[in-house]
């Protein structure tokens, strides 16, 4: 599932009179975005959406963030390259933009080898000199896999009166390396078995 809500940019001027003349008012709001994806299990990579006309700026910078963590930077963007002295470690050599991030208003960042810690909400911050123009977030949320083949295979049969049979039941069911399946047959008469993943410690 997937959202998006946003607002935009705007700057408004206006003349104020004052004993020395006309005086110039530019006021200005931060624009906001807001969206969502799923990292699945297995994933290279993920890529968490930005744009922004930084083209258009003089100084641009950007900066990933997680406000969950200290230090709080996922990754920096300057003109100059990438700043990661600041980096969080859990980021460490996992994390890229575009060469040419700025120039082009693309501002996009892939997370390799995603896990379940990077479940989170990922906050684009674009700034000028200093100077907070746009911010964008993105919610990450991690998905395990879970795929079932049926082999096909079925034998045998029941007489009547036995007093004991073998359930064979041929189904592979693939999970999370942190969670397992737990079947538990409920009743006898009715057949009727369950399934429920408990996780590995």
């Amino acid at each position: 599932m997937c959202f998006n809500c946003c607002c935009f940019l705007w700057t408004a001027e206006r003349s104020v009179k004052t004993g020395r003349g006309l005086m110039s008012l530019s006021v200005s709001s931060v624009s906001q975005h807001a969206s969502a994806l799923e990292i699945y299990e297995g994933d290279d990579f993920v890529l968490l959406p930005c744009e922004f006309p930084t083209f258009n700026l003089e100084d641009p910078s950007v900066v990933w963030s997680r406000s969950d963590l200290r230090p709080s930077t996922v990754h920096q963007r300057q003109l100059e390259g990438d700043e990661l002295k600041d980096q969080n470690q859990d980021y460490r050599d996992r994390t890229s933009m575009r060469t040419d991030a700025l120039q082009t208003g693309d501002l996009g960042l892939t997370l390799r080898r995603p896990t379940i810690r990077d479940s989170s909400t990922y906050t684009c911050i674009i700034r000028e000199f200093e100077q907070e123009l746009s911010r964008e977030e993105v919610t990450a949320r991690y998905r395990s896999k879970v795929r079932a083949v049926d082999t096909g295979q079925r034998s045998g049969d029941v007489d009547a009166g036995q007093s004991n049979v073998v359930l064979k039941f041929d189904f592979l069911l693939f999970v999370s390396t942190t969670e397992r399946p737990d079947w538990r047959l409920h009743d006898s008469r009715s057949q009727r078995m369950t399934c429920t993943r408990r996780r590995q410690d």
